[in-house]
Order: structure tokens, then C-alpha cells, then sequence
């Protein structure tokens, strides 16, 4: 089956891998409350939005975190695309921009930001709900 593969990578090695995602929801779960939005920015191209938001993650490593623009589309599948992060806030431990590029065919009000929790061998919110969201 298709969980055969993450198993038995997980039980490998003493079953190191699944010890070390346990300390990483750990680590969120403690930590996750600490996260907020400073601030959203939006700057309109020609045919797409830059959308850049400034994230305090407190004591999370962004490595921890995926950060994703969202939009609903009532006719199919959501357009969500991952941020990427590109400065440092100055003066503020644990506060980075995170940016990206998004079509403007739509209201640059029908997008909003996510964080979600991300480990490259688990499958959100399957393996770990936690969704932050900007609005």
C-alpha cells in the first residue's frame, strides 16, 4: 500500500526518523501560539500581484513552517502557492518577510496567507493540522 513506503522509512534506524518528527509537533505545538502577521503588503504588476507578509515566528524555525498565499476558486481546485522568504526583520527575533508572485485575475483581496506546519515526510494537515491563517 502507499503507507508501507513512509512506515518503513520512518521505523528505520531505531526508528529515529518518527522520534525526530515527534519532537518537531512538539516543538510546534509549544510554540505555535507565539506566531502573528506584522503586516501584508500588496504591489500590483501588469498581470500579477507581489504579496509580501511580514511573519514573527517566535521561537519556530522557518524551516518548521511552509508560508502560502490562498485563494478559494468556487469552480475547482484552490490556488495556493508557497512563499518564499527573502529578508530577515530587522530588530525582531524570529520576524522574516516571506514573498511571492500571484496572478492577477483575480482581487488581490481573495488572497490570503497561510502558515502550515511542514516536515518533507509528512502530509499536512494529515500528519499535523496546524494551519495559521491571516485572516
Amino acid at each position: 500500500t502507499c503507507a508501507l513506503p513512509i512506515y518503513t522509512k520512518r521505523a528505520e534506524d531505531h526508528a529515529s526518523r518518527a522520534v525526530q518528527i515527534r519532537k518537531w509537533q512538539i516543538e510546534l505545538q509549544m510554540h505555535w501560539s507565539e506566531i502573528h502577521f506584522h503586516e501584508l503588503d500588496v504591489s500590483q504588476g501588469e498581470n500579477e500581484y507581489l504579496i509580501q507578509a511580514r511573519i514573527y515566528l517566535g521561537a519556530i524555525c522557518p524551516e518548521h513552517i511552509r508560508v502560502e498565499i490562498f485563494s478559494d476558486n468556487p469552480e475547482g481546485a484552490p490556488f495556493i502557492a508557497e512563499m518564499r522568504q527573502t529578508n530577515v526583520l530587522v530588530g525582531v527575533q524570529g520576524g522574516f518577510v516571506f514573498e511571492a508572485k500571484v496572478p492577477a485575475n483575480r482581487s488581490a483581496s481573495n488572497y490570503t496567507v497561510r502558515i502550515v506546519a511542514a516536515l518533507d515526510t509528512l502530509s499536512v494537515p494529515l500528519d499535523e493540522p496546524l494551519i495559521m491563517w491571516q485572516r
